[in-house]
């Protein structure tokens, strides 16, 4: 029971033609264990990113009604709950979306993407936050895949969004598009500090954030690149991430064609 998660059979004590059967339980029972210590810890961060944008709500609704005010207050009350409210929205509707990945849903309608367009069409919606941050965005190479291309779109928007966030002012971001073994590979590489090697492989997990202080204040929810990863695997793909030389490159590998998808 959730009490008594490492309780595991004893298969020292099995006989022989039994051991091979008691070590598959047990590795049911391992399976079942981190499942539910993952769930307990999804619920856990969920309740703590809801809890500050309802305690602003909270306080704010109170302080507006404390006493009589002039309209414009009750205006700047109203924008700023509407602010919250929406970033609230966007994390459930994020989290709806990892809900049905987590289910195994797959890509069902697959078109020709050209790769190198939709990696500018998303440097063009950027622009302004990439001024704003004083970097440059510029798409490296081309390549042609069968995908979801509205999925593939999302996939890269929040990469860019993400190297955006720790691009140093002055540098520039690239969105490469490359050949890879038996596919192709996608990615955004920026400039900056190297992401410690401990960290590398917690990128893609929920909530999960290196500079929690930097992204907190910048409003970001900490789900984006969990939904990089959950594109990718709905289309049969894989993730990267790698930093080193001063430099970090997120990316997902795509398969040469949807008949490579196998179900898991």
């Amino acid at each position: 029971d959730p009490a008594r998660l490492g309780m595991r059979l004893n298969t020292d004590s099995l006989p022989a033609e039994l051991w091979e059967l008691g070590a598959a339980f047990n590795g049911v029972l391992n399976r079942l264990a981190l499942s539910y210590e993952q769930m307990e810890a999804f619920n856990a961060d969920v309740a703590h990113e809801l809890r500050s944008p309802l305690a602003n709500l909270i306080a704010g609704t109170q302080l507006a009604l404390s006493r009589e005010r002039d309209p414009v207050f009750y205006q700047d009350t109203l924008a700023s709950n509407l602010e919250e409210l929406e970033r609230m929205t966007s994390m459930l509707n994020d989290m709806l979306f990892l809900a049905r990945a987590d289910r195994g849903e797959r890509v069902e309608r697959y078109q020709s993407v050209r790769l190198e367009e939709e990696a500018a069409k998303v440097l063009e919606y950027y622009e302004s936050a990439l001024d704003g941050a004083g970097v440059q965005g510029m798409v490296v190479g081309a390549a042609t895949v069968s995908a979801d291309a509205g999925l593939l779109r999302r996939a890269l928007s929040n990469l860019v969004s993400n190297a955006i966030r720790y691009t140093p002012r002055g540098e520039s971001l690239e969105v490469g598009v490359r050949p890879a073994a038996g596919g192709t590979e996608v990615y955004v590489l920026n400039p900056g500090p190297e992401i410690d090697p401990q960290h590398l492989p917690n990128l893609f997990a929920r909530f999960f954030r290196v500079d929690a202080a930097r992204t907190a204040r910048a409003h970001h929810h900490g789900l984006g690149l969990a939904i990089v990863k959950a594109i990718a695997t709905m289309h049969g793909g894989e993730v990267f991430a790698i930093s080193e030389a001063n430099a970090t490159r997120i990316g997902f590998r795509l398969p040469a064609t949807p008949a490579m998808l196998t179900q898991t």
